[in-house]
C-alpha cells in the first residue's frame, strides 16, 4: 500500500484521531500520506485517483461524499464512525488504532456496493450524477404534491401522486427509503428499490427492481414544485418538462471490512435500536 488519504470531519475528536492515524501510517512506512477535511471530498480532487486507501473519519454523510469522490478509482474506503448512526463505517473510534495495522497488512475483504447513475433531462439541459445511497425526486417548498409517470425499461408502469419518490440501492435502503416504509435490502443485493413518499389515493407500493432495470420518472406539469437529489447532498430544482432516468452504475464503492459478512444483521439491529 503506497498512498493513503485521511478525510476527517471538522470536529476536535475526528481531528485528534486523524493525527494518531497519520503517525501510525508513518510508522508503517506508507510512502504518501495526505489529509483533508470532509469538504475536500465533495470536490473529488485528484488525490483520490491514485490512492490505495481512503480512511474516512465521520458519519454516513462523510462516507457518502468520499464514495462519490472515489467512484471510478481503485481507492477502497475504511470508515471510522464519528457520526450518529454510522451504518457504513467499519470501526468505532475506540477500535481504530488496534484494528488499523490489520488493514494496512492486507487482512481484510472488499465489500463492493452498487451505485446508481441518474441522468437529469430538463429543457435543453442534461446532467449525469452518481449516488451510493439514493436518487430522490421530492416536492419543493410549496405544500403541494407532485405527479409523475414511472416507466420501467421504457414501458409505462404507473402514475403516482405523492410527496415524491425514492430509488435506493441496497446501501441506501436503510436511509430515507426505510423511513418512507421501504424494505431493507442486504448490502450485496445489486438491484434497487423504488419507494413512493406519502402517495395520495394511489395503490403505489415499494417495488424491488432487478439489477439491470432502468427507471424513468417523468414529471407532470399539473403538480407542484419538485427537487432532484442525489445522496441528499446534491440538489437541483426541477422545471417542467423534466425527467430523470435512473439505473445501476457500472461503478462500485469498495469498503474495507474485517467483520464477518453476516455482521450486517447484528449492526442493523444495534443501529436501529439506538435511534
Amino acid at each position: 500500500m503506497k498512498k493513503v488519504g485521511v478525510i476527517y470531519r471538522d470536529t476536535p475528536e475526528a481531528k485528534a484521531m486523524m493525527q494518531l492515524i497519520t503517525e501510525a501510517l508513518q510508522k508503517h512506512r506508507i510512502e504518501q500520506i495526505w489529509t483533508e477535511n470532509e469538504e475536500y471530498a465533495r470536490n473529488a480532487l485528484k488525490d483520490f485517483r491514485d490512492s490505495d486507501m481512503i480512511i474516512a473519519l465521520g458519519g454516513d454523510g462523510t462516507l457518502l461524499s468520499v464514495a462519490r469522490a472515489c467512484a471510478g478509482t481503485n481507492a477502497a474506503i475504511l470508515g471510522i464512525n464519528f457520526g450518529h448512526v454510522g451504518f457504513l463505517a467499519e470501526l468505532e473510534p475506540d477500535e481504530a488504532m488496534s484494528e488499523l495495522p490489520h488493514f494496512l497488512n492486507g487482512e481484510y475483504w472488499l465489500d463492493e456496493r452498487a451505485m446508481l447513475r441518474g441522468v437529469l433531462k430538463m429543457d435543453n439541459f442534461t446532467e449525469e450524477y452518481v449516488a451510493l445511497n439514493d436518487i430522490i425526486i421530492v416536492r419543493g417548498g410549496e405544500p403541494r404534491v407532485i405527479r409523475f409517470d414511472v416507466l420501467i425499461d421504457g414501458n409505462y408502469f404507473t402514475t403516482i401522486t405523492a410527496d415524491g419518490v425514492i430509488v435506493a440501492t441496497a446501501t441506501g435502503s436503510t436511509a430515507y427509503n426505510l423511513a418512507a416504509g421501504g424494505p431493507i435490502l442486504y448490502p450485496e443485493v445489486r438491484g434497487a428499490v423504488l419507494t413512493p413518499i406519502a402517495a395520495h389515493l394511489d395503490m403505489a407500493r415499494p417495488i424491488v427492481l432487478a439489477e439491470h432495470c432502468e427507471v424513468a420518472i417523468i414529471l407532470h406539469e399539473t403538480g407542484g414544485e419538485a427537487v432532484f437529489s442525489a445522496d441528499g447532498q446534491i440538489t437541483r430544482p426541477l422545471t417542467y418538462p423534466s425527467q430523470v432516468h435512473i439505473s445501476n452504475c457500472n461503478l462500485v464503492t469498495s469498503f474495507l471490512r474485517r467483520k464477518q459478512r453476516n455482521h450486517f444483521y447484528f449492526a442493523l439491529r444495534q443501529k436501529l435500536s439506538e435511534r
